[in-house]
């Protein structure tokens, strides 16, 4: 078979530089961003110090460290049931299927098409149709394939990529939410719990005092004075633990509507068991954190995203070069569709290039590079905020253990006050005042005692959603492991 003639090819390739210069060009932009490296983060002297040799990144099912059974089924019941989570799944699941979508054109296409319809004609030149209705059809077979020159179909499928990798990490990041906020619902019922337990105390100990005011008062030591205040006293701490009550229910509440379900799920939550190991911080938290934070890890993804959909915008400027191929058996009669031999064919090039667009195009460019920018800002402020929270955290553990062992003395030295004082007023050496007095600062150290311990828990958790909550490897190494090298990515000049 004869090769066919190159002339239209030759033709082609020698207007394609013509093409060219008579392109739009890209308007320039002015410098582009790049993410703030890490080590423009001064957080060595906050972070650095306070790391520990022994302390480990959270792993991903960290809510085991606290052996509680009932919490763990408590995030694993949130977990499998969260609209939160489901809709992240689902966007993943809408990412990947984008990230195909772009995959097709970096291969041929090949569409296949039958036509058939009746024509009437009359007194057709040549007679190749008769008078009257008659069938005429065909099936084509259409093969196209981009070559690309560009790259605007390679970084089209680059940045899908980098989406579906920022929508996975996004699942990481609702994950972490949910279950960290369980967490923290269940600290803090496990606080008020520590609450009524003091309160409970502060109930026996006012109806002791209370029973001793009235037996001086019998044996004329005391006057009815006195022994109304000790009396009003106790409904006083019934009313308070009522209000401890009515939290421990709202709180039981909150849990269940974060597991998805009715307030009924709430009641048969027990009081926590959780056992508390402070953490501390892991080598290498200045320089590795946004590896282990699914937002800060979602948040770079989709700058070197919105990179390449620059490219993708910038290739618009220029002329699309394809290749296409047809292979076409027209009949006459639908019958012969089957039965006839006749077969067109053809091959060759097709460039097509943009003229005028009324600034459709540089539109374009000029929204995919504003996109770019803004992920830029919201990856350094992203970056920023997780320093910040390990801040905070670190912070706060720091400074926990030192209040607990003030507050401990605290409480020792009020409750040995306290003894005394109640010794003085029963032997008749004090007055009533001042046993109220010892009292209430004994109640208020074990409150605040109480609270501290408690805090432990919930700081913990703060500590884990600060850390990224154990984002797994298979996830992160789909990003650069730190923000310097994140900053140096999405460099280059072309793009204005």
């Amino acid at each position: 078979m004869k090769h066919p003639p190159l002339r239209t090819t030759t033709i082609l390739a020698a207007l394609l530089p013509v093409l060219l210069a008579g392109c739009v060009s890209p308007p320039p932009l002015g410098p582009k961003p790049t993410p703030t490296a890490v080590s423009d983060y001064a957080s060595q002297q906050t972070l650095g110090a306070a790391t520990r040799s022994d302390a480990a990144w959270p792993t991903q099912d960290w809510w085991h460290a606290y052996g509680d059974p009932q919490l763990d089924a408590l995030i694993a019941e949130g977990l499998s049931g969260s609209p939160d989570v489901a809709t992240a799944v689902a966007r993943l699941h809408q990412a990947q299927g984008y990230q195909q979508q772009q995959h097709a054109p970096l291969l041929p296409k090949l569409d296949g098409r039958i036509i058939g319809q009746e024509t009437y004609a009359k007194d057709f030149p040549g007679g190749i149709l008769s008078d009257g209705w008659s069938g005429v059809g065909a099936d084509v077979l259409q093969l196209s394939f981009d070559l690309d020159l560009w790259g605007k179909n390679r970084a089209a499928l680059r940045a899908a990529k980098l989406e579906s990798t920022a929508a996975e990490l996004d699942v990481a990041q609702a994950r972490l939410t949910l279950s960290t906020a369980i967490a923290s619902s269940y600290a803090d019922l496990a606080r008020l719990y520590a609450e009524r337990d003091v309160q409970e105390a502060s109930i026996r100990l006012k109806e002791t005092q209370a029973q001793l005011t009235s037996e001086r008062v019998t044996n004329g030591l005391d006057t009815q004075a006195e022994l109304k205040q000790a009396q009003a006293a106790v409904p006083a701490a019934r009313e308070q633990m009522l209000q401890i009550d009515e939290n421990i229910a709202l709180t039981r509440n909150a849990l269940a509507a974060l597991l998805g379900k009715g307030p009924d799920r709430g009641l048969s939550i027990a009081r926590p068991t959780v056992q508390i190991a402070a953490r501390g911080l892991p080598e290498g938290v200045t320089t590795d954190l946004i590896a282990h934070r699914p937002d800060v890890a979602a948040a770079l993804a989709r700058v070197k995203a919105d990179d390449e959909q620059i490219k993708v915008a910038r290739a618009g400027f220029y002329p699309a070069v394809s290749i296409s191929a047809l292979a076409a058996h027209p009949a006459i009669g639908l019958e012969n569709l089957v039965q006839g031999s006749t077969v067109l064919a053809g091959i060759g090039p097709s460039i097509s290039m943009p003229i005028f667009h009324a600034g459709e195009i540089k539109g374009k460019y000029r929204s995919a590079r504003s996109t770019f920018d803004e992920a830029v800002a919201a990856y350094d402020k992203t970056v920023a905020g997780a320093f910040h929270d390990v801040a905070d955290a670190a912070a706060s553990q720091s400074m926990l253990t030192q209040r607990l062992e003030q507050s401990g003395q605290a409480l020792t030295q009020s409750e040995a006050a306290y003894e005394i004082a109640n010794m003085r007023y029963k032997g008749g050496l004090s007055t009533y005042l001042n046993v109220l007095s010892a009292q209430e600062a004994v109640l208020t150290a074990r409150r605040t005692h109480a609270d501290l311990q408690a805090r432990a828990f919930t700081l913990d958790v703060a500590l884990v959603r600060a850390l990224g909550g154990g984002l797994s490897a298979s996830v992160a190494n789909n990003t650069p492991p730190s923000a310097a090298a994140a900053a140096n990515a999405p460099k280059d000049a072309t793009h204005g």
